[in-house]
């Protein structure tokens, strides 16, 4: 998916959380096991689907109770990750898992309420998947901890816009993404991360001519500071670096008109 880059407005999370996530957005983890060994591993299901192959446990949590109204929702989408490469999986009773490989599971967090109580919280996943000796399959980077925020401020409501069109954006929906970033960029015009989703979504699109005035656009307001927002918190590698892939998409671009 093509990032927004420059549109981190927030202020990092808490201690003790690895991510932000504000009210009403959706929580959506990463879920691997992975074989790291030398040899082939046969991964057995059991006849579950991959929906029902994790458990999660509530380790923490703002309130008491949160296990009750927290569930776990597994896309059947899995994907087999080789080294440097990813592809969809065929799920079966048995699978087999080669060398230094391991199974991606898309997995979303859902709630019975509609907004979480602001706070940290601690999820931690556990595998129901056997190998064929009968051995558990552990789950890698099974414990998720992340900051759940109330839209208090413009920078909260910019971030939640920018999240919510590159979730378009990566679904395919171009102009539902772009509504959005017009909306951002009413409240702040001055966004780069902005103008540079409207080039990646004028490309993909076809409009070629467009996309180039939109990158333009995103390197003027990075190298004239105007965007003084992602120039508070973004470091001056990080800078130059957004500059660097914007300059080379764009020359790109120009070559082959």
């Amino acid at each position: 998916m093509g990032g927004i880059r420059g549109s981190t407005y927030t202020q990092p999370p808490a201690s003790g959380a690895d991510f932000v996530i504000f009210q009403g957005e959706p929580i959506e983890v990463e879920l691997e096991i992975f074989n790291e060994g030398s040899q082939e591993a046969v991964v057995v299901t059991g006849g579950r689907k991959p929906r029902d192959v994790f458990q999660m446990v509530v380790v923490e949590a703002p309130v008491p109770k949160m296990s009750s109204r927290l569930s776990l929702d597994i896309s059947p989408s899995v994907k087999l990750k080789l080294i440097g490469a990813e592809k969809t999986a065929r799920w079966s009773e048995r699978m087999v898992s080669p060398p230094h490989s391991g199974l991606k599971f898309k997995a979303i967090v859902r709630s019975e309420s509609e907004h979480l109580w602001p706070g940290i919280y601690k999820l931690k996943f556990y595998s129901l998947l056997k190998s064929a000796s009968g051995k558990e399959i552990l789950a890698n980077n099974n414990t998720f901890a992340f900051e759940i925020r109330s839209i208090e401020t413009i920078e909260n409501r910019l971030e939640v816009l920018g999240r919510q069109a590159m979730r378009l954006f990566a679904r395919g929906e171009y102009q539902e993404a772009e509504k959005k970033l017009n909306e951002l960029l009413l409240l702040y015009p001055n966004s780069s991360g902005s103008y540079t989703m409207k080039g990646h979504i004028a490309l993909a699109l076809g409009r070629k001519g467009e996309a180039i005035k939109a990158y333009r656009k995103a390197i003027d307001l990075l190298q004239s500071k105007m965007d003084t927002l992602y120039l508070s918190r973004a470091s001056r590698v990080a800078v130059e670096h957004s500059i660097g892939l914007l300059v080379a998409t764009l020359r790109a671009l120009q070559q082959n008109r």
